[in-house]
């Protein structure tokens, strides 16, 4: 399954251009980077009419957190992360739609070559909606 939701909108994944990947190179310090982009063929159906919600779009959606630290189990190598906006000063993590929109209450479990769950919160231009991404390798 792979579904990038923003609020009742699933942009599906283009897995081709998204990864996620668990750096362990410093095991006290274990961090995630998640790079996703919204599927073309999928946002091009959902913006074919004028009177599309999304017809302003000019393109899919991404999502990116880059070098987050993560909580590791070392028995599964299931990681985990919590991402607040406040973290923004200090680390990189956007929903990209337009322009780089806030991100809030976001929690991310990861398994390595696995699979990706994130929901959270975006600001889309004073709007808050709810997403999620669901990604099955």
């Amino acid at each position: 399954m792979q579904q990038f939701q923003i609020g009742n909108t699933d942009f599906g994944i283009d897995a081709a251009a998204s990864s996620f990947t668990v750096d362990t190179t410093d095991p006290d310090r274990p961090t995630i980077t998640i790079e996703l982009s919204g599927d073309q063929a999928t946002f091009d159906a959902l913006t074919a009419g004028d009177d599309s919600e999304w017809s302003w779009a000019l393109y899919p959606p991404g999502f990116y957190l880059r070098s987050f630290p993560a909580q590791v189990d070392p028995s599964t190598g299931v990681a985990t992360a919590r991402v607040q906006r406040e973290d923004i000063d200090t680390y990189e993590f956007a929903i990209y739609l337009m322009e780089h929109n806030d991100i809030d209450d976001v929690t991310v479990k990861l398994i390595p070559d696995q699979s990706l769950e994130i929901t959270g919160r975006v600001d889309l231009f004073g709007e808050i909606h709810d997403f999620a991404v669901h990604w099955q390798h």
